[in-house]
């Protein structure tokens, strides 16, 4: 009776120490992310902010360099969690769905679209286009409103930095699509103007890509939930 007992107590002792071994696995590690557009992402910080408050013992790294080909890295092992928004398939490669967000054209108070309740892709021939970056199978507006339609603006040109962007855009030098959220600071101060992209508008997925023959720790699923209330 008294070994029986003794067995018992045992087991829960192992099954204790075997939970918190995981505990601590979850509350320890580290998180190479990855995102296209960092610089714009206003809503980031404040989503780190919040998960470090959670998971103190978590080191998160942000990978610049990495992030204008991702794909290749996560298989490498470089970089944990990339942000996309153009999924690539590949079979060692799950995607995750985090939000929708609106893109909308941007461009000065002067320029003729302020006339406009919204836009549509013939509207853009005449229009010198500013993207973040090529090529231009991975600029979602251009694949999914402008190449269907045939319309090929005047000028396109790549520009990877948003303040940029729309100091040319203040200075009615070209027009740009960008996701709402992330001219919001500009619109505040009341320095350029936006339009809808068709009636409905027009919306882009973001999805957390993650090696999927990995055994990622805890921490990584639980980090894709923040990242999916990112907006």
């Amino acid at each position: 009776m008294v070994y029986e007992a003794s067995g018992k107590i045992l087991s829960e002792i192992n099954r204790l120490e075997s939970n918190l071994k995981d505990i601590n696995k979850l509350n320890n590690g580290s998180l190479r992310l990855s995102a296209a557009c960092t610089t714009s992402y206003h809503w980031l910080p404040k989503l780190l902010q919040s998960f470090k408050t959670h998971y103190p013992n978590i080191h998160i790294d942000i990978v610049l360099e990495n992030s204008s080909n991702p794909i290749n890295e996560i298989i490498k092992g470089k970089i944990d969690v990339s942000i996309v928004v153009s999924p690539i398939e590949n079979k060692n490669i799950e995607y995750k769905f985090l939000f929708d967000d609106e893109l909308v054209a941007v461009f000065s108070k002067q320029h003729k679209f302020n006339k406009k309740q919204f836009l549509i892709a013939k509207d853009f021939r005449d229009e010198h286009l500013i993207i973040h970056s090529k090529p231009l199978n991975s600029v979602v507006f251009y694949e999914q409103i402008l190449k269907p339609k045939g319309i090929e603006p005047i000028k396109i040109s790549e520009l990877p930095l948003t303040e940029a962007t729309i100091e040319l855009i203040k200075i009615n030098y070209g027009v740009a699509v960008m996701s709402k959220w992330s001219i919001q600071p500009y619109l505040d101060s009341d320095a350029v103007s936006f339009k809808r992209i068709n009636r409905n508008g027009f919306y882009r997925p973001h999805y957390a890509a993650i090696l999927k023959s990995s055994k990622h720790p805890e921490y990584i699923n639980h980090f894709i939930s923040y990242l999916s209330k990112g907006l």
